[in-house]
């Protein structure tokens, strides 16, 4: 029959034919529509009212409730009657409104309250009401605004609470009563979760554990009711439950069960093994599985530890259930989390052996005793809030068992002779740096869990390009842990992956509501982790806090900066004990100091509890005073001084870091903008010679923009930095910053710093030759006078491009051996590479093109020894192909260019980019691949015309655009491109090394020869007289 159907027990769902209704528009209409449909009576206005509105006065509140019965109308439609026509779901008169009683409507609360009031209910119909009850009454629905409301639902939700408590007692005394344990176990576990203090019902879980042959999970829950009674009432169980308790641990053939229920304990013939049926498949960790194995064959303690999540538990069951045919006496897991007495460790293990206790002999010494002779593998599960108890009794039964070997899972090590520890890896994932492609992704476990899990929870899920990215950065995020992972995986219901992703700054409400059977600590990643915290010592929990500062991991010294209270030994000592608990990672694979990590959902968790310490203010600003303090001990403090890269594997190491000092000092302003700037001016070299310039640009500018004008030093710096990466790329405010630099170096009467900035504007590719030399001859001088070797070399280096442009190659070479000469004084061996290449470009233009060659090799042998990367090896590359091009090697040429240009792309390194589509497209139109070279020269040109760069490339870019003209028979625009490039070299005044110039002399030769003079004059001065615009919007025709 066609009808209304309301699910009240749980979230409210409403449907017509099954099709759902969505949501209301006022939680006043839903309101009114619950109580209606609970109350079939009619109900007057004035109750209905005063219900709803009790605090609006009354001509409002008559108001409100005539607008809530339009839309709630408007919301529900009509439904057809039997013979036909529409009858109104609601009935409203003048004094009272009810819900039409002939239509039909289906209320879960009336089924499952009718099938109960049933005289004598039958299981089954117990069971039809019990699986009516999704949730309590109107689960998570509120009315704030409405004390009586609220007050009636909650005495409703009291009510109907109680009725499927008694219906599910009933329903499990009959499953015991049957023998249906597994059903009774799930039954009682119900009852527990809605009323964890309802002793009755751990009794009857207590009896249905005990009769599938699990006493020592029994005697747990036993363990597990009697400390809710104690925290919550302060009272101990009742006499009937401690006498069942009894009856178990005694482990009697046919102890009598409490006379209430009906029924006894009957104890299933022992097995070889009690490890539990997993109820979720197992994701990979075949390595991980055979590695636990090699151990137990070797080792008679093997403890497995890692943090919460990580996937102890379900490694140490796998590995265990393979070794079943090795242990003649048996495997058995002994599940000690929801034990809190380490006075009963003994005998739960007893218990689960079968063990039967006697009066006037020890449980230790019975333990010991059944032990000895047997081969038996124990797994003793979740050891760390028992510590110590464990360890002192896995001790004496491996001095005293021979054969006995342990496997246990712990967050902290037992710490006793012959133990051996394996900490468990989380979760392989796919690299961060790498694109994820579909096909790939699948091989990672963390991957793999994800997709199981999620798939369980949608069945339509699967991996795609779309979502590919988003699952990765997922799994990254979650450090790989399995049970993150697997809480994050229930979520795909709701949510997109992405959506998902973009809320993990919050996982600890994201990532809640896990399996209700579980342990409560593994049911959400908050409590997982407080399990672990609430065990540290108060000096530890304080520790941990202030770790989560660190960016990307810290040393120990950094570790007792932010600890300055305790000495270096106690941070040690408190660091170790951290690590032992599996809450800080430590990494001793390299050469270098050890270095410490917290896992990303760790340090989230504990920059909260620093937040709510109220310390994290202090502790960011210990952080940034620490990195500044170490950066610019170990930087030096101006332009051409290399040696920041004999630490560069420091530096690389430690970059997140410095990165966080810069966020939080510019995006977050939670720390002073001072040492943000102070940062940024020591990392310039860093970030402009290693292949960071987009994000060196991005923190200089943002840098420039905060510092202080009071802090003149770090701007002088900061200036400079940034106008030497924008006269690099052209930039039109790169000489005033310099400019600036210049004056406050002035200012402050520092002779290297007004030396460092002499040689940035020496270096504008804009300055006439005369004011090049004077500022670089000058910078020189005041170099010499502080002192100053590296920045001499600068000099040097400058003046010998300088020479070089005028084609003065001698004054060149011997600037250039000045530069080399004082980089090898001072060790500037990145300094030496670039020189080496310098020396070559010189030798390069003067046709000397072997013994270029063979200075490119010596600098490029020298880059990879040093592992350079970047601008270095990109500017070598290139001079490399000059030589192969001014040679006719054309090949050769175009493979080092493309070689370059592959960096240039991934350093973001603009200058770069223009110069290998230039120089590919001139070689490429030698070629007569003339497609290909215009497509390289127009990616050249639309760099040059973004930035207005009207500079040698420029010219080049037009020589290019002539010849690919004259190559398409087109001689005419390239004598016009010819007279703009000519023009453009007055200005300029390019020199070309002699072998261009006369490449450039035959291309203008072969125009004039295939225009003749009179057109070829007409067309040349034509092009000189048009604009920079005009000339590009000519090449681009």
């Amino acid at each position: 029959m066609s009808g209304l159907a309301l699910s009240l027990l749980g979230p409210f769902t409403a449907t017509i034919d099954g099709q759902s209704l969505g949501e209301f528009r006022t939680r006043s209409a839903q309101a009114l529509l619950v109580y209606l449909a609970c109350q079939p009576e009619p109900q007057s206005r004035e109750t209905l009212t005063a219900l709803l509105w009790p605090e609006t006065p009354q001509l409002s509140a008559h108001q409100n409730l005539r607008q809530t019965l339009y839309l709630l109308r408007q919301w529900l439609p009509d439904v057809p009657a039997p013979a036909g026509d529409r009858r109104p779901l609601i009935l409203a008169g003048r004094k009272s409104i009810q819900l039409n009683p002939e239509s039909p409507i289906v209320l879960d609360v009336a089924v499952f309250n009718a099938l109960i009031d049933q005289p004598q209910p039958s299981p089954q119909q117990l069971a039809e009401a019990i699986a009516l009850y999704r949730g309590d009454f109107l689960a998570n629905f509120y009315l704030p605004e409405s004390n009586p409301f609220e007050d009636w639902v909650t005495a409703r939700r009291a009510y109907l609470q109680r009725r499927v408590l008694t219906a599910l007692d009933k329903l499990t005394a009959h499953s015991l009563q049957d023998g249906d344990y597994a059903t009774a176990a799930t039954l009682a576990r119900r009852q527990v979760t809605l009323d964890n203090l309802r002793e009755s019902a751990h009794r009857q879980l207590m009896l249905a554990l005990a009769g599938s042959g699990q006493r020592a999970e029994a005697l747990a829950q036993f363990e597990q009711c009697a400390r809710l009674l104690r925290e919550e009432l302060g009272i101990k169980p009742s006499a009937e439950t401690r006498a069942l308790a009894e009856h178990i641990a005694a482990g009697d053939d046919q102890p009598a069960a409490p006379a209430h229920l009906h029924a006894r304990v009957p104890f299933a013939p022992r097995p070889r093994h009690n490890l539990p049926l997993q109820l979720s498949s197992f994701i990979g960790r075949e390595r991980e599985i055979a590695e636990v194995r090699r151990l137990l064959a070797g080792a008679r303690l093997v403890t497995l530890t890692g943090a919460g999540g990580s996937g102890k538990t379900r490694l140490a069951l796998q590995a265990a259930e393979g070794l079943l045919g090795t242990f003649a006496d048996g495997v058995w897991f002994i599940e000690l989390a929801a034990l809190s007495e380490p006075a009963l460790v003994v005998s739960v293990i007893a218990a689960t052996l079968g063990i039967v206790e006697q009066k006037n002999r020890p449980p230790a010494e019975a333990l010991r005793e059944h032990l000895r002779p047997r081969h038996t593998l124990l797994v003793l599960d979740n050891c760390e809030h028992l510590i110590h108890a464990v360890a002192q009794l896995a001790e004496t039964l491996l001095h005293h068992c021979p054969s006995l070997r342990i496997l246990a899972t712990s967050r902290e090590m037992l710490a006793i002779a012959g133990e051996v520890v394996w900490l468990v890896p989380t979760l392989s994932l796919p690299q961060i740096d790498l694109p994820p492609r579909v096909e790939d992704l699948r091989q990672f476990d963390a991957v793999r869990l994800f997709l199981e899990r999620a798939s369980s929870a949608l069945p339509s899920f699967d991996l795609s390009e779309r979502n590919a990215a988003p699952v990765t950065q997922l799994c990254r995020q979650l450090d790989g842990m399995p049970l993150a992972i697997e809480l994050a995986a229930a979520r795909v219901k709701m949510l997109r992956v992405d959506q998902i992703v973009a809320r993990l700054d919050d996982r600890f409400g994201l990532l809640a509501g896990g399996s209700r059977t579980a342990l409560p600590r593994h049911q959400t990643l908050r409590a997982l982790i407080d399990w672990s915290h609430d065990l540290l010592s108060p000096a530890e929990q304080c520790l941990l806090r202030r770790l989560s500062v660190f960016a990307g991991g810290f040393t120990l010294e950094a570790a007792a900066a932010i600890n300055d209270e305790a000495d270096d030994l106690d941070t040690l000592a408190l660091l170790t004990q951290l690590v032992n608990k599996s809450l800080v990672v430590v990494d001793q694979s390299s050469d270098r100091d050890a270095r410490y990590f917290l896992l990303e959902t760790i340090g989230q968790y504990t920059w909260e509890k620093l937040q709510a310490a109220g310390e994290s203010d202090h502790m960011l600003d210990r952080h940034a005073r620490y990195f500044c303090r170490v950066l610019e001990e170990a930087l030096p403090q101006y332009d051409y001084n290399d040696h920041w890269y004999q630490r560069l594997n420091w530096i690389e190491t430690e970059y997140d870091n410095w990165r966080a000092v810069l966020s939080r000092a510019f995006n977050d302003h939670s720390i002073a903008l001072e040492w943000g700037g102070r940062v940024a001016a020591r990392m310039g070299s860093y970030w402009l010679m290693h292949g960071r310039l987009s994000e060196g640009r991005r923190w200089l500018e943002v840098a420039l923009a905060g510092v202080d004008a009071t802090m003149t030093a770090t701007r002088a710096a900061l200036s400079l930095w940034m106008a030497s990466l924008m006269m690099r790329e052209g930039h039109p405010r790169g000489p005033g910053l310099a400019a600036e630099g210049l004056v406050a170096y002035q200012e402050l009467g520092d002779k290297s710093g007004t030396a460092w900035a002499l040689v940035v504007l020496g270096l504008h590719k804009g300055n006439d030759p005369g004011r090049t030399i004077a500022y670089l001859e000058q910078g020189l001088q005041l170099a010499t006078e502080a002192g100053a070797y590296s920045i001499m070399s600068g000099a040097h280096y400058a003046l010998a491009r300088a020479a070089l442009r005028a084609g003065d190659f001698e004054r060149a070479t011997d600037h250039g051996e000045k530069a080399l000469q004082l980089a090898a004084k001072q060790d500037n061996q990145i300094r030496k590479v670039d020189l080496l290449r310098q020396l070559g470009v010189i030798a390069s233009w003067q046709g000397h093109y072997d013994h270029a060659a063979a200075l490119y090799d010596e600098s490029m042998t020298l880059a990879r020894a040093l592992q350079a990367k970047g601008w270095v090896v990109a500017q070598i590359l290139n001079s490399q192909g000059e030589n192969a091009r001014r040679r006719r090697e054309y090949d050769r040429a175009l493979a080092y260019y493309r070689d370059a240009l592959a960096i240039a792309h991934e350093i973001s390194d603009v200058s770069l980019i223009l110069g290998e589509h230039l120089n590919m497209g001139l070689v490429l139109v030698r070629q007569n691949d003339l497609d290909s070279a215009v497509t390289s020269l127009r990616e050249s040109l639309g760099i040059i015309a973004g930035g207005h760069r009207i500079d040698g490339d420029f010219i080049w870019n037009l020589w290019g655009f002539a010849v690919a003209a004259m190559r398409r028979g087109r001689p005419e625009r390239a004598a016009c491109l010819f007279g703009v490039a000519d023009g453009l070299r007055d200005q300029t005044g390019l020199y070309l090394s002699p072998v261009d110039a006369e490449d450039y002399r035959q291309d203008v030769a072969q125009a004039r020869a295939a225009l003749g003079e009179d057109a070829f004059a007409a067309a040349w001065d034509q092009g000189r007289r048009l604009s920079a615009d005009e000339a590009i919007a000519l090449a681009l025709e």
